[in-house]
């Protein structure tokens, strides 16, 4: 019984149980709270979100990355062993950060223009918490302040602590990312 007790899915059950009550006891603060939690994403994160989801859309469907893929791929080859239809993604996640990083990789990768440990990499690259998003949505929308006057030197460094961490260090492939990467042989029996 307390073997059972203690398995990670019944302790998930019991709290979600725990919650579930919390919120048939004090239904007034619930419902405020979600009511809140809906304002700050239409009124922050949904317009910090949207216009960059928009230009990627409208890129992807031009064709616009399909070129500065070619163009890139000397580039993403040796440094970060991306295709150059990566750099796209690159840019699109440093500049708007998680949600719009991670959702391209996915994109790329449902077109099979990047192979499983590419897409890992490029998630790995592109899902920080981006400087862009954390000044538009975060200090602008939840706090209503804007980095300005004696907050304007601490841009660079604030910039820095998000984009140095991702591109610092060069990752060595693993056994997994060279099995991915190798072309696949078919043993016959």
């Amino acid at each position: 019984m307390l073997r059972t007790l203690a398995h990670p899915a019944s302790l998930a059950g019991l709290g979600a149980l725990l919650i579930i009550m919390l919120m048939a006891c004090f239904p007034s603060q619930t419902l405020e709270s979600s009511l809140r939690g809906v304002m700050i994403w239409w009124q922050v994160l949904f317009p910090a979100l949207f216009p960059f989801l928009v230009i990627s859309e409208l890129m992807l469907g031009f064709g616009i990355v399909h070129f500065f893929g070619k163009l890139l791929d000397p580039l993403m080859r040796p440094l970060f062993r991306l295709p150059g239809i990566g750099s796209f993604v690159v840019a699109m996640g440093y500049v708007s950060g998680y949600p719009v990083g991670a959702k391209l990789t996915v994109q790329l990768w449902e077109q099979r223009l990047v192979n499983r440990a590419e897409g890992e990499r490029l998630v790995a690259f592109t899902t920080t918490s981006d400087p862009v998003f954390l000044i538009g949505a975060v200090s602008v929308g939840l706090f209503s302040q804007c980095c300005s006057g004696s907050d304007s030197c601490c841009r660079p460094l604030c910039r820095s602590t998000h984009y140095w961490p991702a591109n610092a260090f060069p990752r060595p492939q693993s056994t997994d990312e060279q099995r991915a990467t190798a072309p696949s042989v078919q043993r016959s029996q």
